[in-house]
């Protein structure tokens, strides 16, 4: 991995393993490009290509500000008639351009995540 941007706290970086997300067995993310993206003292959290999310992304009314990632954008996820209620979020006008195409599906929401072929658990491996 390569640090790509940092501002603050937050610390995002370019992965390259294949990450895939699934809710209720159905495929919601899956990609080549994952940004783990820290902010001290968290563990990193995935930050996906909003164009490898193959779930829909439903806008809700619902926004937070993040003083070193800007305003959060919510979404429900819907698969195959499946709901998770604001379980993904954006930044598309954050200081830190490499977020601002980015998506972040909500950990717990999601039934499985998958680094290449391993299950993972908790949080992302760095």
């Amino acid at each position: 991995m390569t640090t790509q941007q940092a501002r603050g706290r937050v610390r995002l970086e370019q992965g390259r393993k294949r990450v895939r997300a699934y809710l209720g067995g159905r495929l919601v993310a899956d990609t080549t490009s994952p940004a783990l993206v820290w902010e001290n003292p968290h563990y990193p959290a995935y930050y996906l290509p909003r164009a490898d999310v193959v779930a829909e992304l439903v806008p809700i009314a619902r926004t937070e500000h993040s003083p070193s990632r800007g305003d959060a954008v919510y979404f429900d996820v819907v698969v195959e008639g499946r709901t998770a209620p604001a379980a993904a979020w954006a930044y598309p006008q954050s200081p830190l351009e490499g977020l601002r195409e980015l998506v972040h599906l909500d950990w717990d929401e999601m039934d499985r995540w998958l680094e290449e072929d391993e299950p993972v658990y908790v949080h992302p491996r760095s």
